[in-house]
């Protein structure tokens, strides 16, 4: 079932006595109910569509500058990223370096221990 943007309807409606102000909502069973409420109330349910409303627009205006993109973050790396390829290069480099120098390293201890 969808949700509706918004859950209840106002109405100000001229009387002859006056100005009438109303709030429908429908409830979960679909009845649709009127209330009949006083301007204040009114005029602070009509305050806070105009602040979702703000409030939306602005989410809807900065979320667009706001996407980092791949491309944009390499721009303004100090360093660029590493490719899969190159890591895996770089690895294997380091795995070999270690298994060259490991023999020599043995030697060093046992020269420094002896």
């Amino acid at each position: 079932m969808a949700i509706p943007k918004r859950a209840y309807m106002l109405q100000a409606i001229e009387t002859e006595s006056g100005m009438s102000y109303h709030i429908s909502f429908r409830d979960g069973m679909g009845k649709v109910h009127r209330l009949n409420v006083s301007y204040d109330f009114y005029m602070a349910f009509r305050r806070l569509e105009l602040d979702e409303r703000n409030l939306e627009n602005w989410d809807w205006r900065h979320s667009e500058f706001s996407e980092v993109w791949d491309k944009t973050l390499n721009r303004r790396a100090l360093r660029l990223p590493k490719s899969v390829d190159e890591q895996i290069i770089d690895g294997e480099r380091n795995e070999l370096l270690h298994r060259a120098i490991s023999p020599v390293s043995i030697s060093c201890k046992s020269i420094i221990l002896s």
